[in-house]
């Protein structure tokens, strides 16, 4: 499998959003990162075996990262995450809060949003061209080893209101990644056969 990597990430403290398309997207973010991450996970696997050791496991393996269940019945999780920004790390969420079943967009859930406004950091979106079609790994996929495009856009600083942070992310990361022309990193991803 072929990752090509477009921008690089800001080393200050961050929200690192982009859309979940396979489950994949964790894992290839965590493997991507470098500085280790905070990563907002739903419950359904942050919180349940074998998910929960295994992505735990995964994410040290993978640069030092750590998990958080997030759901909207878990506020004490958004305090968690904001502690984490203040500390000057770096926050990983899927805005839209589950994997899309066939690659379209679902709506962003306010949480990411008000995590942006009431942290005050930048948003750094992330765009995949590829991973949707990643077969067992994507609801829709149909190809066992798909070329993988990986867009890191610009920081953008975080708006005033909760609306305007819900309108903003869902510009930044419904955007098509078509357009990757900056300077690129190729990775190569080994593959067990």
């Amino acid at each position: 499998m072929t990752v090509n990597i477009y921008g690089t990430l800001p080393d200050q403290p961050a929200i690192i959003v982009c859309r979940h398309v396979s489950y994949a997207d964790g894992p290839l973010l965590a493997a991507l990162l470098g500085k280790p991450c905070l990563f907002a996970v739903s419950p359904r696997f942050s919180g349940r075996e074998p998910w929960r050791s295994l992505l735990r496991a995964y994410g040290r393996l993978a640069g030092g990262h750590t998990m958080v269940p997030l759901s909207p019945d878990q506020p004490m999780s958004l305090k968690t995450l904001l502690r984490h920004l203040d500390r000057g790390g770096r926050v990983v969420i899927f805005p839209e809060g589950d994997i899309s079943p066939d690659g379209a967009p679902l709506p962003i859930q306010p949480g990411a949003a008000a995590l942006w406004v009431r942290s005050g950091v930048d948003l750094v979106p992330i765009r995949y061209a590829g991973a949707e079609h990643w077969r067992f790994l994507a609801p829709a996929g149909k190809h066992w080893l798909p070329r993988v495009d990986v867009e890191i856009g610009e920081g953008i600083p975080a708006p005033a209101t909760t609306r305007s942070a819900l309108e903003q992310i869902e510009s930044v990361l419904y955007r098509s990644p078509v357009g990757l022309r900056n300077e690129r990193k190729r990775v190569y991803i080994p593959t067990v056969n």
